[in-house]
Parts: C-alpha cells; structure tokens; sequence
C-alpha cells in the first residue's frame, strides 16, 4: 500500500492479497461515488496513528512527493548503470548520498514498525 497515493486508493478498488487493482474485463475496476471508501486501517502510512487519525489526508502527509519519487528513481538508475560520463553536481551527489542513507538506515531497522521508519523519513531534509 505504501507505494500508492491515497488518492489512488479512493480512486480505484484494490486486491487485499495482492495490493494490485481489482480488474474487471481487463479494465481496472473504479470505485463510483456510491461505493463506500476504503478503510485506511492497515495501511502503512496510517500504521502508528490513533484509529480516529487514520484517513487519506494522515496518509497524503507520510507519502513521497512526485520530486521525491524522481530522485529515488535517479537513484535506482544510478546503482543499475553507474554514473558513467555524468557529471553530478553537489546537489545531486547529496540527494544520492542522503537516499543511500535512508535506504542503509531501512535495512538495519527492518523490524521496526513502519511508522516509525516513516516518521524517521519524514524528519530528514527535503531533496
């Protein structure tokens, strides 16, 4: 659940196994405004917060904004090929550096509930 937006998840029904979208003819299965909404208990992001608390707009707040997720895609990239030829600047190296971190921090505390990671993620820097 964690890497979809809440706004996904009020959009669309999900698979509980899977965490895929229900299909339907082949066609992702959208909920209509008389569909009741998605429960946000269970969710990740949610995980941590008082029963009352748990909603999209809790969940909106521990998600990755759109430039966060290009970074970690630049990341991924990176680790695939290499830098090669490209010249990073200062900025970029950080972004690399501070995401390499996070990414080593995740591993040593993988036991740890998902709230917590979150809101270790979330008192780190903006990149």
């Amino acid at each position: 659940m964690a890497y979809r937006t809440c706004e996904e998840c009020q959009r669309w029904f999900y698979d509980p196994k899977t965490g895929q979208r229900s299909m339907r003819f082949g066609q992702p299965l959208p909920r209509k405004p008389t569909d009741p909404r998605p429960n946000c208990r269970g969710c990740p992001k949610c995980d941590g917060l008082p029963l009352d608390q748990q909603s999209p707009k809790a969940g909106s707040k521990r998600t990755l904004s759109a430039k966060n997720w290009r970074a970690l895609d630049f990341y991924y990239q990176v680790q695939a090929v290499g830098v090669g030829d490209i010249k990073l600047d200062s900025l970029a190296r950080g972004n690399l550096g501070l995401i390499a971190r996070t990414l080593a921090e995740h591993e040593r505390l993988k036991g740890m509930k998902v709230s917590v990671l979150l809101q270790l993620l979330a008192s780190r820097p903006t990149l």
